[in-house]
């Protein structure tokens, strides 16, 4: 038994090959002028979402989309949808980046 290879069976995020976990595209460090870490690749799409949610609701307020009907219920539904979805995305990019920093201290505290 000695000198042979044992091959690991095949096992999704597993390397058959070498028995290592195989990282996936959003744990990889990005090589370029861009590498801002795994905290912003995290949140960089809920972050671009609650930046063209802020936009679109300052616009509708301020009445760039249109004439502001603040008495159509269509109007005031559209302006309640957008600033829940907003402040929806503001708490999970806040969640999100709570998370990765309370693993990185635990992580740290543990080593």
């Amino acid at each position: 038994m000695s000198g042979e290879s044992v091959k690991v069976p095949d096992i999704l995020g597993i390397n058959s090959a070498t028995g290592n976990w195989v990282s996936s595209d959003f744990e990889t460090p990005v090589i370029g002028a861009h590498n801002w870490g795994m905290m912003y690749r995290s949140s960089a799409n809920v972050s671009i979402r609650a930046k063209e949610l802020a936009d679109e609701l300052k616009n509708m307020l301020d009445g760039k989309s249109g004439k502001l009907e603040a008495d159509n219920p269509l109007v005031l539904g559209k302006i309640t949808a957008l600033s829940g979805n907003y402040n929806m995305a503001r708490q999970l990019q806040s969640s999100l980046m709570k998370s990765i920093k309370d693993t990185a201290s635990s992580i740290i505290r543990n080593i």
